[in-house]
């Protein structure tokens, strides 16, 4: 039997099934004295952490796994019963690694652009804050974020209107969404010349 592991993961399980010798059928209920040893890339078998498994029923058994117990390429897991009829399989574990196996010092001669892209692309933290992506998600556009420069946005170009026309003085541009709610407020002369925009994004 074979399971999947990622290497050098914590939170990972082994599956056993318990099956009796003499009737062939899963066996449930024996898990204090089940035991469980690993061997790692072939290396000797030592006692799993996890010093009985926890019974899911029907017979099969789980192994929790720690980091270090998965920080092979192969992982074998034997177990066995205090009950002479019971025989659990043995299963392999060939491990993968989640992201490729590259050491990235530096992008484009940067150490802090390579500390930078790692930190967003496994989802860490996004405070790569002299990055493009980072700058644009602190600080925004005009000291706007994002979403509030694309709501004053779409307020101008697709909201409600009044007053547009320049001898009016004022001109009110809303949401576009139903709320309708007031996203700027420009007064103008007679030309059309803003001489000052108040915004609410």
């Amino acid at each position: 039997m074979s399971n999947f592991l990622y290497k050098n993961f914590a939170g990972q399980n082994i599956y056993v099934v318990a099956t009796s010798l003499s009737t062939g059928r899963r066996v449930a209920g024996l898990a204090a004295g089940i035991t469980g040893q690993i061997s790692k890339d072939g290396g000797a078998f030592v006692a799993t952490n996890d010093t009985n498994p926890t019974d899911l029923g029907d017979g099969v058994y789980v192994f929790n796994l720690t980091q270090a117990e998965t920080n092979a390429d192969v992982v074998i897991l034997t177990s066995t019963s205090s009950n002479s009829d019971i025989v659990l399989d043995v299963v392999i574990c060939p491990t993968a690694s989640t992201l490729p196996d590259v050491n990235v010092v530096s992008l484009s001669g940067s150490s802090t652009a390579a500390d930078n892209s790692e930190l967003f692309f496994t989802n860490v933290g996004f405070n790569a804050s002299n990055s493009q992506i980072g700058s644009l998600s602190a600080t925004g556009v005009d000291g706007f974020s994002v979403d509030q420069a694309l709501r004053l946005l779409l307020s101008f170009a697709c909201g409600a209107v009044s007053g547009a026309t320049p001898s009016s003085g004022v001109i009110t541009f809303r949401a576009a969404n139903a709320s309708g709610t007031t996203r700027m407020v420009m007064t103008v002369d007679t030309n059309g010349n803003r001489s000052s925009v108040t915004l609410t994004p």
